[in-house]
């Protein structure tokens, strides 16, 4: 509240008058009593008391009324935190900062949150008929609500905002993309940016509109206190400790001392004493290798508990996915079509690759998309829809291997997938006991299916001068055939010790191109997890896939699951280091040539409810006069 000219405030002098009118009233004269008054003395006690109740009440109301008109006569007003707030139709476009320092606390709530409260009030209070755009400053920039005179859906969308977010600042893009939304517009041209106004926001750097455009910068909250962050954090496996991983942590504050602790599934895993020397310090942390995944928290009594937190990864990188299609499917391992296979990709070291295991009849497109590597095993003649799925996932990177045996079907493969095969692939035929060539130790193959390599492709191997593995692209993918089996019916190749180092190459050279999932993400990131599959967000919520995740605005672990609950990999959300300085920030001039600054406070007058409170108060005095009069009447000729 405010007073436009508070000098009025000198007519509260008045005040002293009805005081000493009241005083002199009621000056004691002195009294003689008579014997005939005495009697009556009695009788008038009560009366005089309520006089005397009723004189005071009178004197109130008369002090209260002066009071009102003076304090009335001062122009009080209430300061109304609304931009633009002169009720011009006019198109107005809103910068909002909901990036992570905006989750700082002012005064009991957060600034966005006060930041959305003050932009609510002002759009429900623009005249009717006027445009508003709003933009989201996080980075990226977001257009949340296109240019619009729907006041009810520019509401509708603050409502629906995350309120908590772990996004960096721009606010340079941001405003030209507000600049932007503004073209065509029919009215009064204005924009309004609210945010913390940081050092980190990039506002310094901000392309203001130069004409034609009313400009507002404002800065929301006071300035915060010596802030506490854990800037950076990550984990990994310590070769030289067994059983442990390492957590790299660097902190960065006010000089002392503090507390940092290592958290996993809601239990403390190690707690230690950090001295931060010139506003920063770092820790190597010691815990369990069979934790997947934990959390740094730093002990700091500031304005910004969100960057007190950063979660790290400690598991192995993701695994190449892979999906064996058996086409000769059997209870016993040893007879099964992939049974060698699977055995081999078990005793590989390290986790470098998770496989999947489907019967060729049950070989679906979601399966497919979800791999890195698919391997036909022997497989009967494929169904038009699985061929067109193996060829998309050739061509976007992936890798495919086709073995032979006595299901394989040439002609099929021919028809369905040639413009993916490296070579023409023939009838199988017996060719002895023909050794591999380079040598796999001293395997050798007994029946092949007979190929004929394209000019483009790479015979890898041969067995008696005839190719026994080829290799070659399409697109963007590698394919691979090998002419034998991969378990014990054509060839004794499983037996021998390179089997296991073969295997592992050719699935290298087909997963190449395949790009690992990343471990690393920054809030608002979009990363392809397979349809189908669910992701568990840091709180625990599970959201199911569509073929992109997108709801990663907020810091800490993500877990990928499949429909067994096993984890298939995982990543993390870390907001950037920078978010964490709060030092205001030069603005930069607006379009007059002078500093930009906060002008999203208007003034409401309410001079006219303390006259009109003044006015109450004065009819209720002359009330109060008036039936004086009549009650004393009343009682006389009682």
């Amino acid at each position: 509240m405010g007073l436009a000219s508070s000098l009025a405030l000198i007519g509260l002098g008045t005040l002293a008058l009805p005081v000493l009118l009241h005083l002199m009233r009621h000056r004691e004269l002195p009294t003689r009593s008579l014997p005939t008054l005495r009697l009556l003395e009695r009788a008038a006690a009560e009366s005089r008391q309520r006089f005397r109740i009723r004189d005071r009440l009178l004197l109130a109301l008369r002090l209260a009324a002066l009071a009102a008109l003076a304090f009335a006569a001062a122009g009080p007003f209430l300061l109304r935190e609304r931009a633009f707030d002169d009720d011009r139709l006019s198109s107005l476009a809103i910068v909002l900062d909901d990036s992570l320092s905006m989750q700082r606390e002012d005064g009991g709530e957060t600034l966005f949150e006060t930041a959305v409260d003050r932009v609510s009030a002002t759009v429900d209070g623009m005249a009717e008929g006027s445009e508003v755009s709003i933009v989201l400053a996080g980075s990226p920039p977001r257009l949340l609500v296109p240019r619009t005179d729907a006041k009810d859906a520019a509401l509708r969308a603050l409502r629906g905002l995350d309120e908590e977010s772990a996004r960096g600042t721009d606010l340079a893009s941001a405003v030209d993309l507000a600049r932007r939304s503004l073209a065509g517009a029919k009215h009064v041209r204005r924009m309004w940016v609210l945010s913390d106004l940081a050092t980190h926001t990039g506002i310094a750097d901000a392309r203001l509109p130069t004409e034609g455009v009313e400009v507002v910068l404002d800065r929301v909250g006071a300035e915060g206190r010596p802030n506490y962050a854990v800037v950076d954090a990550w984990g990994a496996p310590d070769p030289t400790r067994p059983g442990e991983s390492s957590i790299q942590v660097a902190v960065r504050g006010p000089d002392g001392e503090t507390t940092l602790r290592i958290e996993s599934e809601g239990q403390a895993l190690r707690e230690e004493l950090l001295i931060l020397t010139d506003g920063s310090a770092r820790a190597t942390l010691h815990v369990p290798a069979d934790r997947p995944g934990a959390t740094v928290v730093i002990a700091g009594d500031d304005d910004l508990p969100a960057d007190n937190r950063r979660a790290v990864l400690l598991g192995p990188p993701a695994a190449l996915e892979v999906l064996l299609v058996d086409g000769d499917p059997h209870p016993a391992r040893t007879e099964d079509e992939v049974g060698f296979l699977s055995r081999a990709l078990d005793v590989l070291p390290g986790g470098a690759f998770r496989y999947t295991t489907v019967d060729a009849d049950a070989l679906r497109r979601s399966a497919i998309e979800a791999a890195d590597v698919v391997v036909l095993a022997n497989t009967p003649p494929l169904s038009v829809p699985a061929a067109n799925a193996l060829t998309r996932h050739v061509e976007a990177g992936g890798g495919l291997w086709i073995t032979g045996g006595s299901l394989a079907a040439p002609r099929s493969l021919r028809a369905r997938l040639r413009e993916l095969l490296p070579a023409e692939v023939g009838a199988a035929m017996d060719v002895g006991s023909a050794a591999v060539e380079p040598a796999l130790g001293s395997a050798s193959v007994r029946r092949l299916l007979a190929l004929e390599p394209k000019v483009d492709a790479d015979v890898v191997r041969t067995a008696a001068g005839h190719p026994i593995d080829i290799r070659g692209s399409h697109e963007e993918g590698r394919v691979a055939i090998w002419a034998s089996t991969l378990d014990d019916d054509w060839t004794n190749v499983p037996y021998h010790p390179g089997y296991v180092a073969f295997v592992a190459e050719v699935l290298r050279e087909l997963g190449a191109k395949a790009t690992p999932p990343p471990q690393d993400l920054a809030a608002g990131d979009t990363i392809p997890v397979a349809e189908g599959l669910r992701v568990q967000l840091p709180d625990g919520d599970l959201v199911l896939s569509e073929g992109e995740f997108t709801e990663t605005n907020r810091a800490g672990v993500y877990r990928i699951l499949d429909d067994d609950d096993d984890l298939r990999f995982a990543f993390r959300v870390a907001p950037p280091a920078n978010e964490s300085e709060l030092r205001p920030a030069e603005l930069p001039e607006t379009n007059d040539g002078a500093p930009a600054s906060s002008a999203g406070v208007s003034r409401r007058p309410i001079a006219p409810w303390w006259f009109l409170l003044g006015g109450l108060l004065l009819l209720a005095e002359g009330l109060l006069r008036r039936l004086g009069p009549l009650r004393a009447a009343q009682e006389g000729t009682g």
